[in-house]
């Protein structure tokens, strides 16, 4: 995992999110051995995409980009800490399912979420899939309670 931007947002991440992470999946960092993260700053910027103003993850899972995090930099003690919180967690929660082999049927039934995967158009002309956004929403409520259901512990090799 390598991370780019100002060494402030940097160390945001580290000492908000991170250890949270480590806690419920110690291996974690296997997920994201080819990642770059982007804190600040797109390297895409310029390039007509619908992503540079907002944050993402490339379709590979390689990337993920946080270009507007100096909005959050004034938020201080838990809501800011919450708000950085999330929204990486989410974008980790799409690296996840883009780089793991997601048995989407098996993690459905034991999660009880409908299965969607049928592309949709947002606001902005953003297209999204709902499976893959309540399993990125998912995976920060379940490293946020510190107990992952067996779904997420079985994806991360958890489970014995």
């Amino acid at each position: 995992m390598r991370i780019f931007g100002e060494v402030k947002y940097q160390s945001l991440l580290f000492q908000d999110v991170l250890p949270l992470v480590e806690y419920s999946i110690p291996n974690f960092r296997e997920v994201l051995t080819d990642n770059n993260t982007y804190l600040g700053i797109n390297p895409d910027s310029g390039k007509g995409s619908l992503n540079v103003q907002r944050p993402h993850t490339s379709p590979d899972g390689k990337t993920i980009v946080i270009p507007d995090i100096q909005v959050f930099e004034n938020l201080q003690g838990e809501n800011g800490a919450r708000v950085r919180t999330f929204i990486w967690l989410h974008e980790f929660g799409h690296v996840v399912h883009l780089t793991k082999n997601i048995d989407w049927e098996e993690w459905a039934y034991h999660t009880g979420r409908e299965l969607d995967l049928k592309e949709k158009i947002g606001g902005n002309n953003y297209w999204y899939i709902p499976a893959y956004e309540q399993f990125a929403n998912d995976i920060y409520g379940q490293i946020m309670r510190k107990n992952l259901g067996y779904i997420y512990r079985k994806i991360f090799n958890l489970v014995w």
